[in-house]
């Protein structure tokens, strides 16, 4: 049980987990946790506010992916910044991030929810996000004070050097050296195609 931290505690709860701000809630109240409402993710951008809490950044901004999003150089981030607590919260209780057990195809739900489930919502689908779950099960996430680019499809790119990385597998954070050697054999993999 992962306490939810202040910051969060206005957000809705379901099975004790907060709702962040940024997921489609359903026609029938039920939040998707997988899914991004893309009004909402491009908004958190342009206001500059958390993507999980939805109150406005500090001069840090967390931003989490996989390997790619953050160490290859057309990498790119699809989840806005956040705080670092609540990109903690989130690396330790989301589904997608920390149970290595959630294997669904995160784009193809997507898909199939635009069709059938949200006809009133804007989902994105981002064609650039390699299939199924990071290389090794590894998400990293990072902070940065440097300017972010914002490319036209709204995903999100930090500058280089980095103030602070961290890796983190199945929700719990891992060994700089791991995490580094994981993300170079990610590297390796993607360049041979």
């Amino acid at each position: 049980m992962i306490p939810i931290p202040d910051r969060m505690k206005h957000l809705r709860t379901v099975r004790d987990i907060a709702v962040p701000y940024g997921v489609v809630i359903g026609n029938d109240g039920t939040p998707h946790f997988s899914i991004n409402d893309e009004r909402v993710r491009i908004q958190s951008i342009r206001r500059d506010l958390c993507a999980i809490c939805g109150t406005k950044l500090f001069r840090g901004r967390w931003l989490v992916g996989g390997p790619l999003a953050a160490f290859h150089p057309d990498g790119a981030f699809v989840d806005p910044p956040m705080h670092h607590e609540c990109s903690h919260y989130a690396l330790c209780v989301c589904p997608y991030l920390a149970a290595p057990q959630y294997v669904r195809e995160v784009g193809l739900t997507k898909v199939a929810a635009k069709r059938d489930t949200f006809p009133d919502k804007i989902i994105m689908v981002d064609t650039t996000m390699m299939p199924g779950r990071p290389f090794g099960d590894l998400f990293v996430a990072l902070m940065t004070t440097s300017r972010l680019t914002v490319f036209q499809n709204f995903n999100v790119k930090p500058k280089p050097p980095y103030q602070t990385v961290e890796y983190w597998r199945r929700g719990q954070q891992i060994d700089a050296a791991e995490g580094a050697q994981i993300v170079a054999d990610a590297l390796r993999n993607y360049s041979r195609g």
